[in-house]
């Protein structure tokens, strides 16, 4: 690209031109990876970046620095089209995170925002925030995705619903933030929580789907995705993964016997596992309810590694705020005036 392949404060079209030039040269090849690391494609644009990046010699601080500059931007611009060219409407889930809730034995599509924002008291600036739990000024219950099952409901019942929203919302900002964010890139872990997170995330819309066969992989999914969840902890510590036979229990108590992170019994027994887990591939079934408790299980499983996974880290964006001079989302010159608030979750 320019002077060793960085990316540079410019606004020449011909410099850009060549950048998109070597996204198209590129982008195959890094999209394979990615594929091969079961990243689905709404998530894929970051990591894309990122690894366009770690090529042309970026380590993580000056990638972290350059996440704030209108180069990042750009840049991100132009693989989102790519995607765009080679997938479709590829983001679809791109600025939510995928869930479910339960409404008078009704599934519904709930989808949490990965991030919030509102208006300051001053004009032309807003706080935006990337937390990992729903905030008391939230209203979650706007998130799911139809009204239809709301309107019928009595105030009590409406109530219990939005009680329900927030806690799930919560265990899902939690899990979307900090699994991720708690490891290294391009570390074997940082490959399993990824892997952890597709399935999770996958798991949602397969029950959503109310079909027997994709009831059934939902099973599977959420077995996956506590399974690489613990894997990707062990990975932390340098340990071996035990052998592919899909027993959660196996590895929760390897897990366990590092001191840190307390399963409770109860909720793993929820989880499809072993032989029944496997066999939901194939010919098993498995009922509404039980996947449903399987799903809520997992998330609370999941969430305490996260939480575990991302204790320590010098900076919890889940806890800050920043005020940021809009309109920032247009391109527009934008500056962070503000720091962290408590915020705590």
């Amino acid at each position: 690209m320019n002077d060793g392949g960085k990316i540079v404060d410019t606004q020449d079209r011909a410099f850009w031109l060549s950048v998109n030039e070597r996204i198209d040269e590129e982008m195959p090849e890094i999209d394979t990876r990615l594929v091969e690391r079961d990243v689905p494609v709404c998530m894929r644009v970051n990591n894309a970046v990122t690894d366009f990046l770690w090529a042309r010699g970026f380590g993580i601080d000056e990638i972290l620095d350059l996440v704030t500059q209108p180069e990042f931007a750009r840049l991100r611009a132009l693989i989102e089209g790519w995607y765009a060219d080679n997938y479709g409407n590829f983001r679809e889930k791109e600025d939510v995170l995928p869930s479910i809730i339960k409404i008078r034995g009704g599934i519904f599509s709930f989808n949490v925002p990965k991030c919030h924002i509102k208006p300051t008291e001053e004009p032309w600036t807003i706080w935006a925030s990337f937390p990992g739990c729903v905030f008391d000024e939230e209203k979650p219950i706007e998130w799911i995705d139809s009204t239809a099952p709301l309107e019928k409901l009595s105030s009590d019942e409406l109530h219990n619903v939005a009680v329900e929203a927030k806690r799930i919302g919560s265990f899902v900002r939690s899990i979307g933030h900090r699994l991720r964010h708690g490891l290294a890139p391009n570390t074997q872990a940082y490959a399993f929580s990824e892997k952890a997170l597709g399935e999770l995330w996958n798991s949602s819309s397969l029950i959503l789907s109310h079909d027997t066969a994709a009831r059934a992989l939902a099973g599977w999914a959420l077995n996956q995705a506590v399974e690489k969840t613990y894997k990707a902890y062990l990975k932390t510590k340098g340990l071996r993964i035990p052998t592919k036979n899909h027993d959660l229990q196996i590895v929760a108590n390897e897990v366990e016997a590092l001191g840190e992170i307390e399963i409770d019994s109860k909720l793993l027994a929820l989880v499809p596992s072993a032989k029944s887990a496997s066999g939901l591939r194939y010919e098993n079934s498995i009922a509404q309810e039980q996947v449903l408790a399987a799903y809520s299980a997992a998330l609370e499983l999941i969430d305490d590694v996260a939480r575990v996974l991302y204790r320590g880290k010098k900076l919890d964006i889940s806890e800050a705020r920043f005020k940021i001079r809009a309109p920032w989302f247009l391109g527009d010159e934008h500056e962070f005036t503000a720091s962290i608030r408590d915020q705590s979750c």
